[in-house]
């Protein structure tokens, strides 16, 4: 093979791979969007739960793969452009076809907005994202009871956290908190309201401890806590004392997702109801 005809050959080989590149990147804009869609769903289950930062890197991810699609479109036009030349014309490619847009049936998966060229339609899902918390007739009923993954928004793992941290909603589903709750950052005073020898243990000190003292300052009478770690047991943890802490009559739903010895993803769920012992 001359030198000539390897560098045709490396070209081919270039516009094949960029065409590769642009089909791939059509797929990944499907899937995203899907994803996108079924983040909606959750947030359309729970209004309050604040999934704008969610939805909006699912969104820029679209963007990204789309700007990478026209990128990898005019390579593939300038490739065949200087494979023609270098052939005078005589050898040629065949253009790569534009990367499909969404076929009509994958509408039915995928509810993102479009325009009519098959591209995202981004000012009108902006708009949709800005509704999603304007609905609050329609949604069902906040359950504590079960598990919603959107609760989690905002957490991270507690090894990469290196701390408790959670997100507590107060009913009828709303967020307390704007950025996920860590026991050392949340004051709630020297809960002088606790028997003396409650509050040497090291419950009241951890993030269910000091949510049932928002509780108990703030007349709250039902809360659900999702956390990255499961509450600490003891004597002296939260899975045992936690009870005592919280207002007579008052429900605590404790939701935690955490890594185990094994490097197993563990969930955790517990009804708490304040029996006030632990209270003067």
């Amino acid at each position: 093979m001359t030198t000539f005809e390897q560098l045709v050959a490396a070209v081919n080989n270039a516009v094949a791979e960029v065409g590769e590149a642009r089909t791939l990147a059509a797929q990944g804009i499907q899937h995203v969007a899907r994803s996108s869609t079924r983040m909606e769903n959750i947030a359309c289950g729970s209004s309050s739960y604040r999934l704008r930062d969610v939805l909006a890197a699912l969104t820029a991810a679209i963007t990204a793969i789309e700007h990478s699609n026209t990128a990898a479109a005019s390579a593939s036009a300038q490739l065949n452009t200087y494979l023609a030349a270098i052939g005078n014309s005589t050898t040629t490619v065949e253009a790569q076809p534009e990367a499909a847009p969404p076929p009509a049936a994958a509408e039915s998966l995928d509810s993102t907005p479009r325009l009519p060229d098959g591209g995202i339609d981004f000012h009108a899902l902006a708009k949709r994202l800005g509704l999603l918390e304007a609905r609050p007739t329609e949604q069902p009923p906040f359950d504590p009871r079960r598990f919603n993954p959107a609760c989690w928004q905002g957490l991270k793992p507690y090894d990469q956290a290196g701390t408790a941290e959670g997100n507590l909603f107060i009913a009828p589903g709303k967020r307390w908190n704007t950025r996920p709750m860590q026991a050392s950052k949340l004051e709630v005073g020297p809960q002088s309201d606790l028997h003396p020898q409650w509050r040497s243990r090291k419950a009241p000190w951890h993030i269910e401890g000091k949510i049932a003292a928002y509780m108990r300052q703030k007349g709250f009478t039902d809360g659900c806590v999702y956390l990255n770690a499961r509450p600490c047991s003891g004597p002296d943890g939260c899975a045992r004392n936690l009870p005592d802490l919280l207002p007579v009559g008052s429900t605590l739903h404790v939701h935690a997702r955490y890594i185990d010895r094994t490097g197993e993803t563990r969930f955790y769920y517990r009804e708490y109801r304040g029996t006030g012992k632990a209270l003067t």
